[in-house]
């Protein structure tokens, strides 16, 4: 579908015949893990969102202050 995410995984390894020297080539693999990456996003989402209203949950603002604070430390 047009403007949708997909997320591969690649993988590869050489392949090769001890027996006949000429016989040799390269193997890859790709495996979409877009499901994956999806169930992923949905975990963080669902730990950082109130399931009942959607809005970011304290524990998440707490988190927020703490890390502008301490990007931001008061020079007085």
């Amino acid at each position: 579908m047009l403007g949708e995410s997909k997320f591969f995984k690649f993988a590869y390894g050489h392949r090769f015949s001890k027996i006949v020297a000429l016989e040799h080539g390269i193997i890859l693999v790709i495996i979409d893990t877009t499901d994956e990456q999806q169930r992923i996003q949905r975990v963080l989402y669902n730990s950082t969102h109130d399931s009942l209203t959607g809005l970011y949950t304290k524990q998440y603002l707490y988190e927020c202050m703490r890390k502008s604070m301490d990007l931001n430390p008061d020079t007085d």
